[in-house]
């Protein structure tokens, strides 16, 4: 017996076909994740029941713990959805996600942040800021330079007059 599935070019399944077979690289991800999550909110709720406020230590570290279990079970019961289906696309899904999640924009951001971190502890704050914000803002706007490092000296400009002059905060 076969049956036609919607949304997969009318290609005919087998109901002999395996389902729910994951291959092992995902079953050792899941299970470590799954292991590690499960230690971390464990731990995060011995932190929280010795001060039970939202402004408690273990109150962020539960809460990622937490939804990092959801998201490993979410994973399974969708991976499991997915091949009983039959439905085949779960690769190219996961590349269209990919794709959107760490899109280039984000990377470089990403990327240039770190070297703003490492370049405040070799030239300063002021300085590397000035060359974080030219450099980002450059890249996420196309190229607009002059604009960008008007902008770019501005900000700092008001930034040292803020925190530098009015509040006496030394910035590193």
């Amino acid at each position: 017996m076969s049956l036609i599935l919607k949304g997969s070019k009318n290609r005919l399944w087998s109901d002999s076909m395996k389902k729910n077979d994951f291959q092992i690289g995902e079953i050792i991800i899941l299970i470590t994740l799954g292991l590690f999550s499960l230690g971390v909110f464990w731990n995060s709720y011995a932190m929280y029941r010795i001060d039970m406020e939202l402004s408690s230590s273990g109150v962020l570290p539960l809460f990622v713990s937490l939804s990092m279990l959801i998201s490993i079970i979410i994973l399974i019961i969708s991976k499991m959805y997915s091949r009983s289906l039959g439905n085949d696309k779960s690769k190219e899904d996961l590349k269209h996600i990919m794709r959107y999640l760490f899109n280039n924009e984000l990377v470089v951001s990403i990327v240039s942040f770190i070297a703003f971190i490492y370049l405040v502890r070799v030239i300063g704050f002021y300085i590397a800021a000035i060359v974080f914000l030219i450099f980002t803002i450059g890249y996420l706007t196309k190229g607009k330079y002059f604009e960008t490092i008007k902008y770019s000296v501005l900000f700092v400009a008001i930034i040292w007059i803020i925190f530098g002059s009015i509040f006496k905060v030394i910035l590193p």
